[in-house]
């Protein structure tokens, strides 16, 4: 019976260690710390009307969906060239979402792309690493452009002068974008996106594009795929206007629709990633906001799938958008401006807990992830073989010899 239980531990072992492999090789750092947070993701087959879903996806998965105007609301400053405002989504006198939306004078505020490939920041995590504190504090973070399998840039980006995602990308959309002549948003259909991107200092490419140059409607893969949506937009007066919805009720092509509706006066307006990780935190004087993104639904012929995790915890955000206040006396510096993310320049270390691997910090001792996934392996495996030994000094196989300790204590452990 021992020997039994030691088996089916030594095989449980290699499915572990094999498991967390294959994580490794296709998902990286990323993929551990999304199996060690919320325990990883997954879809599940749910009725238009399973109360899995938010009202508001329920009633946007109705035959007939209904139609939505904007409520009352107005702008409020926080502080000089800061702007915040919420909008309720009403289908006749029941509010079924909101918008949060914050407007910057970009003359004032200086916006950052952030790409921390480990993904080992949520929302919360990101408001301790950003001090809103001082000159330079952050004032919002909130998702940004798309990430690949391992937490990578997965469109064109430049994060404080450094180039990350793909080299080549065939973009169509839009990108926003920070250089000499200010931020702006723009459509990328005929431009191309190495020219936009070239000088500046931040930017990001992102799809689609909700609101064009010709003030239309921009998208054009229609689809009712609901989720938390997040998006970056350039009104006619110059300011920059970045956006969440509370629920998700909308689908892209249907928020495009509805922001035309508005009075927000838009010239372009960019979609950026959505779902569980379109999170929000806006810290200005007196103000606050924390949201907390859930909802993501694929919905195809009639067929829905709802996303989900083990775990209801915020996700990790490997790519956000950061807005902070220009800083007037080049000896203040700005936050965060001296190293970009990216893995290739940084080392990694271990919180305690919640266990995640995080970029280096100069009080840790540093170790690469390649170096730890080793260490870690030989680590259980001289456990495994130590154990093994101690318990048996000899055994014997089937044609009777006799075998030394020293040939192989856990061949002993196994087979005897």
């Amino acid at each position: 019976m021992k020997k039994a239980i030691s088996v089916a531990v030594v095989l449980l072992i290699l499915a572990v260690l094999s498991a967390v492999g294959y994580v490794w090789q296709k998902h990286g750092v990323y993929g551990l710390n999304a199996l060690l947070r919320r325990g990883g993701s997954y879809w599940i087959a749910v009725a238009p009307d399973d109360a899995r879903l938010s009202p508001a996806m329920q009633l946007a998965l109705k035959s007939e969906i209904p139609d939505v105007t904007a409520g009352a609301s107005s702008w409020n400053e926080t502080e000089p060239g800061f702007q915040v405002r919420e909008i309720p989504v009403m289908a006749g006198d029941r509010e079924i979402d909101r918008l949060y939306l914050n407007r910057f004078d970009p003359a004032k505020f200086r916006f950052v792309a952030r790409n921390e490939p480990s993904g080992a920041k949520d929302i919360d995590q990101w408001e301790a690493a950003l001090n809103p504190q001082g000159a330079g504090g952050t004032v919002l973070i909130v998702n940004g452009s798309y990430f690949g399998l391992k937490g990578e840039a997965d469109t064109p980006f430049v994060s404080m002068g450094a180039r990350l995602g793909p080299d080549e990308y065939d973009a169509k959309a839009g990108a926003w974008f920070v250089n000499a002549s200010g931020t702006h948003v723009v459509d990328l259909n005929s431009r191309d996106w190495r020219a936009v991107t070239e000088n500046a200092e931040n930017a990001m490419v992102s799809y689609p594009l909700l609101v064009g140059e010709d003030g239309r409607n921009n998208v054009r893969a229609k689809s009712n795929w609901l989720a938390n949506r997040t998006f970056i937009a350039e009104d006619r007066q110059g300011w920059i206007i970045v956006g969440s919805t509370k629920d998700a009720f909308f689908s892209l092509d249907r928020l495009a629709n509805f922001l035309l509706q508005t009075d927000l006066d838009l010239k372009t307006a960019l979609n950026l990633d959505g779902g569980p990780v379109a999170c929000l935190s806006v810290r200005s004087g007196n103000y606050r906001l924390k949201h907390y993104a859930k909802w993501e639904a694929q919905v195809a012929d009639g067929d829905v799938s709802l996303l989900q995790a083990p775990l209801d915890v915020p996700w990790g955000l490997p790519v956000v958008l950061t807005v902070e206040p220009q800083v007037a006396d080049p000896a203040l510096g700005r936050v965060g401006q001296s190293t970009p993310y990216s893995v290739a320049e940084t080392g990694w270390h271990i919180q305690p807990w919640p266990l995640m691997f995080t970029q280096s910090d100069p009080e840790y001792p540093t170790i690469s992830a390649p170096e730890f996934a080793f260490w870690l392996i030989f680590v259980v495996n001289m456990i495994v073989i130590g154990a093994a030994f101690s318990r048996q000094k000899t055994f014997s196989v089937s044609n009777g010899c006799r075998m030394s300790s020293h040939s192989s204590g856990l061949l002993a452990h196994l087979f005897c």
